[in-house]
């Protein structure tokens, strides 16, 4: 596990910043692509804030592993 964001605030959008920005972290520029063409964030932060225990979403963009839990956002190193 590499780059890490923190917890969102609570606050819309906070999960799609905190995406983008553990991607721009990683040298993937914001405009090179679209989410939504990933993964539906609004759908991803429901699933997240409804869980009553730990769930960890995994995707992939652009080439970049990506983890989401109630903690934050991380890319996953490949072993």
């Amino acid at each position: 596990m590499c780059a890490s964001t923190s917890p969102g605030s609570g606050e819309p959008h906070d999960l799609l910043l905190d995406i983008i920005d553990t991607l721009d972290a990683r040298g993937l520029d914001p405009r090179s692509f679209q989410l939504h063409d990933f993964v539906d964030v609004d759908a991803l932060e429901r699933l997240i804030a409804s869980s009553e225990g730990d769930v960890e979403v995994r995707f992939t963009v652009e080439g970049f592993d990506l983890a989401v839990t109630s903690n934050g956002v991380r890319v996953l190193d490949e072993d």
